[in-house]
């Protein structure tokens, strides 16, 4: 008899050999039927440890093989377009894969691009930008640095640090020509304030020339100075730093004074008794443009003209601030009737038979 051959004992798996098999198919199966990981998550692969570019939207990234792909690791590219100030990049991913709408590679480190855009995202504009380029607008001297306003360059001069030499002498008092913010210089202004003259200065410092205070440009007058002195009620303008000579006064009347400032009292026989008009017409504060004090009224009579506010003085009958009249001597005037610079005027005394009046 042939002996049969008996077939030997099939080997056994075993139960970790069996857990290591089937589990992951057994989990893969269940996550499917729930939809919770892809399919291909649990597909099997080789060699172990290769990568594979994988994607969801428009977000990139790469898998791991372990036997079997696993989940996809994000690496925050995208591919959604966006732009900054002109310039073109993409969106950011988030580690779940979600595009970050707010992002973009086209975003600079700092906005310091003077271009009146948000170059770095922080909801400010040209925030960074550090003025460093030297610049002189009016090509006068003015030196200022490229400043950025509304996205354009701008020179700026810093105010108060630069000036220029003055063309006009301020009645040979120290002056300068300040130089303005945007390069522009000012009038020339003296170096130590005084009230203000009529000779193209600007002798109080407030930024205008031959002004009366608080007035525009050539506003300042005086009474005028005829051939007896000077006449109340009586006006002559400075014009661009010189007095016009041009005397706008009040006509002719009977009191003893040189109403229209032609030298002559009472002239053209206004005060004949036969023509009826030798009666006085009081003249008043206002008409002889004084307004504190006592003076004549022209007919034998003295009027009243106030008192001057607080921090004021009355100068020759006219309020003043508190100024320090020049005398005929500091003004190299020895003969004449001249401004005191502070509202009044000065008699400098008669001038020599071989001088000038």
């Amino acid at each position: 008899m042939s002996r049969e051959a008996v077939p030997g004992p099939r080997q056994s798996l075993g139960a970790e050999g069996i857990l290591r098999r089937y589990l992951p198919l057994l989990l893969s199966g269940f996550a499917l039927l729930l939809g919770l990981v892809p399919a291909e998550a649990w597909a099997t692969c080789y060699p172990s440890g290769a990568t594979q570019e994988c994607s969801k939207g428009t977000c990139q990234g790469t898998r791991t093989c372990d036997d079997y792909w696993g989940p996809c690791e994000y690496d925050g590219s995208s591919t959604t377009a966006c732009s900054v100030c002109g310039r073109s990049g993409t969106r950011f991913c988030s580690e779940t894969g979600n595009v970050i709408g707010t992002s973009c590679t086209a975003y600079r480190a700092q906005d310091d691009i003077c271009n009146g855009c948000d170059d770095d995202g922080d909801g400010q504009i040209d925030e960074d930008y550090v003025p460093t380029i030297l610049c002189d607008a009016q090509q006068n001297g003015c030196f200022g640095k490229l400043h950025c306003v509304s996205g354009q360059l701008v020179c700026k001069v810093q105010v108060g640090t630069q000036y220029l030499s003055c063309a006009d002498d301020c009645s040979g008092y120290s002056a300068k020509r300040w130089c303005r913010e945007n390069g522009t210089v000012g009038p020339c202004t003296r170096d130590t304030p005084t009230a203000e003259l009529c000779n193209g200065c600007d002798d109080d410092q407030d930024g205008v020339v031959n002004n009366a205070p608080g007035q525009g440009t050539n506003t300042l007058t005086r009474e005028c100075v005829g051939p007896g002195g000077a006449c109340p009620g009586s006006t002559e303008a400075c014009a661009t730093g010189s007095w016009s000579g041009v005397c706008n006064a009040p006509p002719e009347a009977c009191n003893g004074l040189d109403d229209d400032c032609d030298g002559t009292i009472d002239e053209s026989n206004i005060c004949r008794s036969d023509l009826g008009s030798c009666s006085c017409t009081p003249t008043s504060c206002a008409v002889q443009g004084r307004n504190c004090g006592s003076i004549p009224d022209g007919c034998g009579g003295t009027l009243s003209c106030g008192a001057c506010g607080a921090g004021q003085i009355c100068n020759n009958n006219v309020c003043v601030g508190a100024c320090a009249p020049r005398t005929c001597a500091q003004q190299a005037v020895d003969c004449g009737v001249i401004t005191d610079t502070c509202g009044g005027t000065l008699d400098c005394g008669p001038c020599g038979m071989s001088q000038g009046g």
